[in-house]
């Protein structure tokens, strides 16, 4: 068994815990702050409250199942596949664990989606 083979599971895993632990982060934050309405807040705005911890913990968990995606998509390869999508599938899923990486390293200044004045 190949090397890459046999950290496919563990990829797997990451991935989908990484997932659930994001999701369950984002139903605590929404228990611990009501004040922020989901249909007009961003998840990023949860970062400014007490709790705000919790939720770039949420978003590195995210980045890692990303990047588990894309280091999955990147061994994923298919006599049929066309060797441009595969590599673009990698990127994408790459370039989304680093902007969800960075998400979780600034907080947000937007409320309700705007910036306050000033």
């Amino acid at each position: 068994m190949s090397r890459h083979a046999a950290s496919r599971p563990r990829r797997y895993r990451v991935g989908l815990c990484g997932l659930a632990i994001f999701g369950c982060t984002v139903i605590v934050e929404h228990a611990l702050q009501p004040n922020l309405n989901p249909l007009t807040h961003e998840i990023s705005e949860y970062v400014n409250g007490d709790p705000g911890w919790l939720m770039v913990v949420g978003f590195l968990c995210w980045s890692a199942s990303l990047a588990a995606s894309a280091a999955l998509a990147s061994g994923d390869r298919h006599p049929a596949d066309n060797a441009i999508l595969a590599r673009v599938r990698v990127l994408s899923c790459g370039l989304a664990a680093a902007g969800i990486l960075i998400t979780a390293c600034f907080a947000t200044q937007t409320s309700a989606g705007k910036l306050p004045p000033g």
